[in-house]
């Protein structure tokens, strides 16, 4: 991990892109990607296009 600016990533997609290739080994297992608005959603796309997995998301109240 490369800290920038004394932060551990540049924004959420660059952590996000990492997350997703840190698990490229579940993209056989056709993963579904699960993203919680304020700030999971950005995260869960960019990790669910780095895994080629479906994504949707989950609402809380």
């Amino acid at each position: 991990m490369v800290l920038l600016k004394g932060r551990p990533y540049a924004d959420r997609r660059q952590a996000a892109r990492l997350l997703g290739r840190s698990r490229l080994g579940y993209a056989t297992y056709h993963p579904l990607i699960l993203g919680i608005p304020r700030g999971g959603v950005v995260i869960a796309d960019t990790s669910a296009r780095e895994l080629d997995a479906e994504l949707d998301i989950v609402l809380t109240r």
